[in-house]
């Protein structure tokens, strides 16, 4: 979870916060521009911050031996990619085959609806 939330701020930091608090400090923004600056930096941020909780919530799965029995690693890092309203989301998943069943699924979908 500690890595969860270092991986979420270093998300917010990179995400230009300090470019936009300036810009606006600086002024001779229209207000229109400075909606715009805003909500593209506050989308980048949704987009990164819904990345990580997508791979948060593969790597509890992954690493939950006892609510995934029967379900053995096919593939991992399967690479997923979803047009929120906030932009693109791309993440990496990971693909499992039922041994008794011979189904494939991606567990975290469960998970994630």
């Amino acid at each position: 979870m500690e890595e969860f939330i270092r991986r979420v701020m270093d998300a917010f930091l990179q995400g230009g916060v300090e470019d936009v608090v300036a810009a606006l400090c600086k002024g001779g923004m229209s207000a229109p521009e400075a909606e715009m600056m805003i909500k593209e930096r506050c989308d980048n941020l949704a987009v990164a911050m819904y990345s990580e909780y997508l791979k948060e919530v593969d790597r509890q799965v992954r690493n939950d031996l006892e609510n995934r029995k029967g379900w053995v690693v096919n593939k991992r890092r399967d690479s997923r990619s979803i047009l929120s309203i906030m932009g693109n989301v791309e993440y990496e998943r990971t693909y499992y085959h039922n041994e008794g069943t011979g189904e494939y699924r991606h567990l975290s979908d469960d998970v994630c609806g």
